[in-house]
């Protein structure tokens, strides 16, 4: 190396120290001012830069440093983590330092034993100065071996003093994470205990799943929400000889969607709650300008994405007869061995930019005929061998192959079917079907 190349170097050694020592003294004075973020900042930068030029000495420090501010900052695992690489640096530093005090050792050793080779070249009269020497190379052997069991308790005692180190942080750690721990659940506890307060007003709400009724046909409800409270809900209506009966899966599922079916429920008994017998769908025309007007008064946003599919019947118990409309929900209707599928407008209970009156449909009595009102919970489900959606076929075939039995034994076989149909998948959504028979007439 030139003498210029040589100068350049070392300009550029005393500049990065100059710059490292900057960086550790900016880091101690914001670790004093216990801003610890722009401390730990300039500790990275002074990391990268001493990793960068190898500065072993100067990473011990860092980290030590390092693991201070995290544990004032109270972040245990990055104190910890911070104290494992000192350590590393630590005993790297001190593995090179050995290595060049035993390299030193050696070649002091080689140098006094070539001295003493050649003094057996010397004349006989010398032999007085040869004893001399040997006896200074196994003085410097004795020393050397001193040095190394000397080294090697150092050593000891600074791995004693590290795992000291770490049981104290690890007993923290424990003992911090066990506080933790029973802070979460306290707080589990009083969640769990609020959703199921939710569910009991739910429930009452929904009233029981056997309605009882002299009036009501033979009919079925499969209720399976994903978590305790659920965003479907089914509602139920006797008013002058007519029956109302909905199905309707809301935005979401757990609170929030329990809360906006409580609403629905609430908002569909009060339009009803006039002597008007209302259509299914001037019902949904009502339901739907109710929840976009009440909702956008709490919360503008919310009405973009908010709101409800639904499924309505209203029956003539005297005559059979249906009237039914849907939003995004299908009717089917199973009879004979054949399967009718009504479809619903293609608008939700909710905020859209176009707003269309619903369809009111009118289906005649057939005697036994199956109307089928559910959400998209049971065809949405993933199982199967290969873990794919049931779809609506799925749940087609699945009516066929039942048709012919009783609804009781057809809540039986489609509970059984989902949860087989499931296996190990998790439930993605809530899941409800109503099935009414058509009521026999003149009895």
């Amino acid at each position: 190396m030139n003498t210029k190349s040589w100068l350049l170097s070392f300009k550029s050694s005393i500049t990065f120290s100059y710059l490292l020592n900057t960086y550790l003294n900016l880091a101690y004075e914001f670790k004093k001012s216990k801003d610890f973020n722009e401390s730990i900042f300039y500790l990275e930068k002074a990391d990268s830069l001493a990793t960068n030029l190898n500065d072993l000495r100067s990473l011990v420090r860092i980290y030590a440093q390092k693991s201070q501010v995290y544990e004032l900052k109270g972040d245990v695992v990055n104190s910890l983590k911070a104290l494992k690489l000192h350590d590393a640096a630590d005993d790297s530093l001190f593995s090179i330092d050995l290595s060049n005090s035993v390299a030193d050792i050696q070649a002091k050793y080689e140098s006094e034993k070539k001295e003493a080779e050649n003094s057996l070249l010397k004349k006989d009269a010398q032999i007085n100065n040869l004893a001399l020497t040997s006896e200074k190379k196994y003085r410097n052997i004795l020393i050397f071996c001193f040095v190394i069991s000397l080294l090697l308790v150092v050593v000891f005692y600074n791995r004693m003093r590290v795992s000291r180190s770490k049981n104290r942080i690890i007993e923290k750690q424990k003992v911090d994470l066990s506080n933790q721990k029973l802070a979460l659940e306290e707080v589990n506890k009083e969640v769990i205990s609020s959703i199921n307060y939710a569910q009991r007003i739910q429930e009452a709400l929904l009233k029981a799943k056997e309605h009882v009724s002299k009036h009501l046909p033979e009919h079925f409800v499969l209720f399976k929400p994903k978590d305790i409270v659920s965003g479907d809900f089914y509602w139920y209506l006797e008013k002058k000889g007519f029956v109302y009966i909905a199905v309707a899966d809301c935005t979401g599922h757990g609170v929030p969607g329990a809360m906006l079916s409580m609403l629905g429920i609430s908002y569909l008994n009060e339009i009803n709650s006039s002597q008007e017998l209302l259509t299914p769908g001037k019902i949904l025309d009502l339901l739907k300008a109710k929840v976009v007007n009440e909702l956008s008064q709490i919360d503008s946003s919310i009405t973009v994405a908010d709101g409800m599919d639904i499924s309505l019947l209203r029956m003539d118990l005297k005559t059979g007869n249906l009237v039914w409309a849907g939003a995004n929900n299908p009717l089917y209707i199973l009879s004979n061995n054949d399967l009718t599928i009504i479809n619903s407008t293609r608008q939700s209970i909710g905020y859209s930019d176009t707003v269309i009156p619903f369809v009111d449909h009118q289906v005649s009595h057939v005697p036994n005929a199956i109307y089928y009102l559910f959400s998209d919970g049971y065809i949405d489900q993933f199982g199967g061998s290969k873990g794919k959606k049931l779809k609506q076929s799925g749940f087609k075939k699945k009516l066929f192959e039942i048709s012919e039995q009783p609804l009781s034994a057809q809540l039986t076989v489609l509970e059984n079917y989902f949860e087989d149909w499931k296996g190990s998948f998790d439930q993605i959504d809530d899941v409800t079907i109503i099935a009414i028979k058509a009521p026999e007439l003149g009895g």
